[in-house]
């Protein structure tokens, strides 16, 4: 379904209730922002509810839509904050009552576990989008990092550089999620770690912008990445079936993940 033209308000539906939100919002919103909003709106909202009247929305649709549609956290957060913004437009336009926005009381989203096998043409394909991608460094590192080692995320985050033996070429993981507190390093591991910029002052691997502290959430630069590589619905924890894979050819010109 395509964004549509408007309505009048009683007859408004969600996919016109889209379009006067994108049009009002361009003339104050970063372009790659409102982007992002339109491809929310056309591959998580309209499929769903797209010809239903803005004024017989429930909270009950929105929560089926996010269970339904949304593949991934930050597809989840994204796509409610989306939702909240255009419903608080739809009761100024009066398509609905005041203080009648769906969306209000829906909390702690729980959202599918996708998993996905990655072909060798999209490991080269993350690799190449990943030389592209022109923000932190650190974030890059971090899911490059991951791809090679299969581990989670929230662990690949939480290492200190106190934790690797560059010798043994470990890490003994003080803080593991997991069952195993060693994580065992491959050589692209290793040559990502070693061209990192340690900071001063902060004992993390992958620091975040504040002093002191780790990268806290990559589902915003993820989602970036993977649309720069076409990709709708692979999530990050779909880079520990990356790692899987990669192990076993990371000498091809897959290496191309790791940067070099």
């Amino acid at each position: 379904m395509t964004i549509v033209e408007n309505a009048a308000p009683k007859k408004a539906t969600v996919a016109s209730l889209a379009t006067q939100f994108l049009r009002r919002i361009r003339a104050t919103t970063e372009p790659h922002t409102t982007a992002e909003y339109k491809r929310l709106i056309e591959k998580n909202i309209l499929p769903g509810l797209g010809r239903k009247h803005v004024k017989t929305i429930t909270a009950i649709d929105i929560a089926q839509l996010l269970e339904s549609q949304c593949h991934d956290q930050y597809d989840s957060r994204a796509t409610l904050a989306l939702l909240l913004r255009m419903f608080n437009l739809a009761q100024k336009l009066k398509m609905r009552s005041k203080g009648s926005n769906p969306c209000r009381h829906i909390r702690n989203l729980k959202t599918k576990e996708a998993k996905h096998f990655w072909s060798a043409e999209e490991l080269v394909r993350l690799g190449n989008t990943l030389a592209t991608y022109d923000k932190s460094p650190y974030v890059i590192a971090a899911i490059r990092f991951a791809v090679f080692t299969g581990a989670p995320i929230k662990e690949v985050l939480s290492i200190r550089w106190n934790w690797i033996d560059f010798e043994q070429k470990v890490i003994r993981c003080a803080d593991s999620m997991s069952s195993t507190a060693m994580l065992y390093l491959t050589s692209p591991a290793l040559a990502i770690l070693s061209q990192l910029k340690r900071i001063d002052g902060n004992p993390y691997v992958f620091p975040g912008p504040a002093p002191g502290i780790t990268l806290k959430d990559l589902e915003r630069p993820w989602c970036e990445i993977r649309t720069m590589a076409g990709w709708d619905d692979i999530t990050l924890n779909d880079l520990r079936g990356a790692g899987i894979n990669v192990s076993n050819i990371y000498a091809s010109p897959l290496c191309n993940v790791a940067g070099y």
